[in-house]
């Protein structure tokens, strides 16, 4: 019979004592702790990473645009009614546009009016075919918004927000400036209060249907 000696390997038994192992090798060993993410790239050099990708023309005109210095677009009524036209083909060209047709069925006139659809022309440069999607979506969202029967009224009053609507209201977050910008657009301020931010936090329906009743 094989003594307890002689069933070990030599390579494990020459030298060993009969000691019991050390527990300390024994013992499980956590995973080293992992480094954090690193934090995202702050918003102002994403702005500045993606103005280096249009052309100088294209910066100088944004930035116009959005301080107001000048307008960077040329409006006269044969140039207006020519892309009204090319609006209104963009519109036909679009499949999908449920709450559009419906807008268009309780309300044409409206709907077709010029001086409305010129507001889509410049929210987008007077690109015929970005204004025809804007339009259109546009009566999805105050449909989702407000519903059907407010769909072709013209203005939203304060008789049609909910006492959510008015506390997110009055809580003064969202603001008209009283003052226009050089080129005489209407200044939308959102004020950050963050100490109370997570206290009381409102819907994203309510805040959408205060700023529609703000800015349209």
């Amino acid at each position: 019979m094989l003594s307890f000696a002689q069933m070990q390997p030599a390579n494990d038994f020459h030298g060993a004592s009969m000691a019991p192992p050390n527990r300390e090798q024994h013992q499980h060993q956590s995973p080293p702790m992992q480094s954090p993410p690193p934090p995202p790239p702050d918003s102002g050099s994403m702005i500045a990473k993606d103005l280096t990708k249009i052309t100088h023309t294209e910066r100088t005109r944004a930035m116009e645009d959005i301080h107001g210095v000048a307008d960077p677009y040329e409006e006269n009524d044969a140039k207006m009614k020519q892309l009204l036209q090319r609006m209104d083909e963009a519109i036909e060209a679009i499949r999908e546009k449920p709450a559009y047709q419906r807008a268009f069925q309780m309300a044409p006139a409206f709907v077709q009016d010029a001086e409305f659809r010129t507001m889509f022309l410049r929210a987008d440069g007077l690109n015929p075919q970005r204004a025809a999607m804007r339009l259109t979506q546009f009566f999805e969202h105050k449909r989702q918004l407000f519903g059907e029967n407010k769909l072709v009224q013209k203005t939203i009053t304060m008789q049609d927000l909910n006492e959510d609507d008015l506390s997110v209201l009055y809580g003064g977050q969202y603001q008209i400036s009283k003052q226009k910008d050089q080129v005489g657009r209407v200044v939308f301020c959102t004020l950050i209060d963050n100490k109370n931010a997570q206290q009381s936090r409102p819907s994203r329906r309510s805040v959408m249907r205060v700023i529609y009743y703000l800015t349209m």
